[in-house]
């Protein structure tokens, strides 16, 4: 979904690409809090979100539901998140006079196919992935099995009963037929990664992304 820049807002833009020309080697990008503020006031126009005050911490806005808000907008083709959020709203700029909204949907989604912390204490996550998550939701399957031909498994599956549940942060076979002994395993061990109470639903619906080999 594509939507209109508010006019001063393209005349940023339009002024950044005309300076680029103008000083070949220079950058010109907008960032920080201008994009920040930029992707709000957009976001809030064309989803008719109410704005919390600047700097509120975790969200931006509310919905007409009263569900939690956050805000992310891009010129590249990542964006970084330091928590998780109950609903997030990714805008990529596709032009000087239009945005795109990537994503908007669960922010426990977003979070559980991000990478690692970083040392900053943030974990990035690509547009594409969220795409691929908006693509699963509409098609009613999960993000997992889309991306399934693109990683290497993190254990022999074969090897194991169908029946059998794999922890998709780090590969642990659980006994039995179910997740028995999941909450302990996760509490114990991923934790930080996302709180047990926000992955266990995803986890029972199979739409928890699993980790790549290299990053578990």
């Amino acid at each position: 979904m594509k939507v209109r820049l508010p006019a001063p807002v393209a005349a940023i833009y339009r002024a950044v690409e005309e300076l680029s020309v103008m000083y070949p080697g220079r950058k010109f990008t907008p960032d920080g809090h201008l994009v920040g503020s930029i992707g709000e006031v957009v976001a809030a126009e064309a989803l008719g979100l109410t704005l919390y005050p600047s700097s509120n911490p975790a969200h931006d806005a509310y919905d007409a539901d009263g569900n939690e808000v956050q805000i992310k907008m891009t010129a590249g083709n990542t964006i970084s998140m330091y928590a998780d959020c109950s609903r997030l709203v990714v805008l990529r700029l596709a032009s000087p006079e239009e945005a795109e909204i990537v994503y908007d949907g669960p922010g426990a989604l977003a979070w559980a196919a991000a990478s690692k912390m970083q040392k900053n204490g943030q974990r990035s996550v690509s547009l594409s992935k969220l795409r691929a998550i908006t693509v699963a939701r509409s098609a009613g399957g999960t993000f997992e099995k889309m991306e399934a031909d693109k990683r290497t498994p993190l254990i022999d599956q074969g090897a194991i009963s169908t029946n059998q549940k794999t922890c998709p942060e780090c590969g642990h076979v659980f006994k039995g037929k179910g997740w028995d002994g999941v909450d302990a395993h996760w509490r114990s061990k991923h934790e930080e990664v996302m709180p047990y109470e926000r992955a266990w639903p995803l986890l029972k619906e199979g739409i928890y992304p699993r980790r790549p080999a290299s990053e578990a």
